[in-house]
């Protein structure tokens, strides 16, 4: 069976315009890198509706495949390193060796289930910062494009207070999450507000 890693994330995500991005861009150095998240889910949306996000992210030729779901502090997140061919087996609703599969069971999901239902484009840039990273993201999905800031960090501790200290640079300030790029993008697909 692979390997499943299992980590909490957490971050602050803020929602920018692209006058803001524009004036954040200069503070991350080096190139944007390009990830593509392919969004799974049942077609009666039973992960959606348990706020739990299915996806494979393309990165570098790397395929990696994540469940986050709830958790005591931020998201349990679940993660998998796949090949190519499984992520073709994925799509195509054939077995994989894959402990998340398993997870899914706890919900009554099985592979067969499951249909790949939408595409996200992200182009980011990552900066180490304080005590941790900093990602500044042009997300294209479904006709629209986005810009938004993260910071994940591995302890809530001065975490707020670091971001805004950063932010000041764009005249912006954290106040809360915005919604995560899945739940923008349903937003978009379905019309409604999640």
């Amino acid at each position: 069976m692979k390997r499943m890693n299992k980590n909490i994330e957490i971050e602050y995500k803020l929602l920018l315009t692209k006058e803001q991005y524009d004036m954040l861009k200069p503070l991350f150095k080096g190139p944007a890198y390009q990830q593509t998240n392919y969004y799974f889910d049942t077609k009666e949306e039973k992960l959606r509706l348990a706020r739990i996000t299915l996806r494979v992210r393309l990165k570098d030729d790397h395929y990696e495949f994540t469940l986050k779901r709830s958790g005591a502090v931020g998201l349990d997140e679940f993660n998998e390193n796949i090949s190519k061919e499984d992520f073709l087996h994925l799509i195509h609703n054939e077995e994989i060796d894959s402990e998340i599969l398993e997870l899914l069971k706890e919900y009554h999901i099985t592979l067969k289930d499951l249909c790949q239902i939408y595409t996200l484009q992200t182009y980011r840039y990552d900066l180490p910062y304080k005590n941790g990273l900093l990602s500044l993201d042009k997300s294209e999905y479904l006709g629209v494009t986005d810009y938004e800031i993260e910071y994940e960090v591995t302890k809530t501790e001065n975490a707020i207070e670091d971001f805004n200290a950063f932010l000041k640079t764009a005249n912006v300030t954290y106040v809360e999450n915005c919604k995560g790029k899945r739940h923008r993008l349903c937003d978009v697909l379905y019309g409604t507000p999640q």
